[in-house]
Formats: structure tokens, C-alpha cells, sequence
């Protein structure tokens, strides 16, 4: 349902770390998205109020958490907050406010 407006190319890294030496590596990948630039108040991970510059959607087929980077313009944003939105029981897509 959402598919139709998910129009804008989106970078997500997510990372892994090595076993031996717990050293972070980012895997790339490009999925479509929708990108909403406006500021607004969000509870972060620790429950303080901060502000997100814009809210990005993506679809039910990818994952993302909080670990996870956005790249939009070739620049990484962080995750401050993350909702799964359903639709009657069922993953719809994702909600993500960025820094």
C-alpha cells in the first residue's frame, strides 16, 4: 500500500563486527524509501526528548535498528527513533527518524 510513494534511493549500512578483534565493518546496501524533511520533537532510546531533521519510510522488506546508518545525499544519519507500522496484524513498513 505504501510502495507506491517509496520513490527516493536510500543507503542503509549496517555493521558487524570481527570476532577476533571486535573491529566495526559496514555492509551497503540501496533500497527506495520516502524522505520527509521536517523537524519535529521524538523520544529517543533513553526516553529524552530530542529533534529529528526528517523522517524516512521503508518498506517491510528490510530490518533496519538503531545501529543502523541512513545515507541520503552521500551523508550518514543516525536512527533516534524506529517504529514498526502494521497494518491489521501485519508489517506494513517502517518508520525511522534520523539526526
Amino acid at each position: 500500500m505504501i510502495g507506491a510513494y517509496l520513490h527516493d534511493s536510500i543507503g542503509l549500512k549496517t555493521i558487524s563486527r570481527d570476532p577476533v578483534y571486535h573491529e566495526p565493518t559496514y555492509t551497503t546496501i540501496t533500497v527506495v524509501g520516502r524522505v520527509e524533511r521536517k523537524t519535529r520533537l521524538v523520544r529517543n532510546l533513553r526516553g529524552e526528548q530530542v529533534a529529528s531533521a526528517a523522517r524516512v519510510y521503508l518498506s517491510a522488506a528490510v530490518t533496519p535498528n538503531h545501529e543502523t546508518l541512513i545515507v541520503i545525499d552521500g551523508v550518514d544519519h543516525s536512527i533516534i527513533a524506529l517504529r514498526p507500522v502494521k497494518s491489521f496484524s501485519r508489517l506494513s513498513h517502517w518508520e525511522c527518524d534520523i539526526s
